[in-house]
């Protein structure tokens, strides 16, 4: 098997981690290939990589054909996702990259269990590893057992998208 390449490609290189993991790479005698949805000069970072790309956001059509472009241009060894919906992409479409290329994310299954809340939830609770917020499915809720106002977030939501304060029983179940 031919040994990947140094050079990797680090996406959403303007998000909070951009920065060490650019810094670390560089550290270690690796190549960095820069991404991200903004401009370079919104990006302090994007002039620390050896070059940059602004591609378009991991929800559109297109981020897919584009991240497996500029891998075959820059002949990218690993891809290093730094956000949840690249993420998911790139889980989801594992068999665009060749052996040659590493995708430097957890296994399919491990990623679709952390990033539902719903499954995270139950898998924790199952296995008694830790006390974890209580999350429901809508289906699932009984209003009268909930004391109000309670935070509600997406399944598959990420930071504080999407997160909405619920004050009481009837805005929760319009919402829903």
């Amino acid at each position: 098997m031919k040994h990947k390449s140094k050079i990797v490609l680090v996406t959403a290189i303007g998000s909070l981690s951009g920065d060490i993991v650019i810094k670390n790479l560089i550290n270690c005698g690796y190549k960095v290939i820069g991404c991200d949805t903004h401009p370079k000069s919104w990006i302090a970072d994007a002039y620390n990589v050896n070059k940059f790309y602004q591609v378009p956001s991991s929800y559109e059509k297109n981020y897919l054909e584009v991240i497996i472009d500029i891998v075959q241009k820059e002949n990218v060894g690993y891809i290093i996702p730094l956000t949840d919906p690249e993420i998911d992409v790139l889980n989801m479409n594992r068999t665009c990259f060749n052996e040659h290329v590493c995708l430097c994310i957890s296994g399919e299954n491990t990623i679709e269990l952390c990033r539902n809340k719903l499954k995270s939830y139950n898998y924790l609770s199952s296995q008694n590893i830790c006390s974890t917020i209580i999350t429901f499915n809508k289906s699932s809720i009984n209003f009268d057992e909930i004391s109000f106002p309670v935070i509600g977030k997406p399944i598959r939501g990420r930071s504080s998208e999407g997160i909405m304060i619920f004050g009481s029983k009837e805005l929760l179940y319009e919402f829903l």
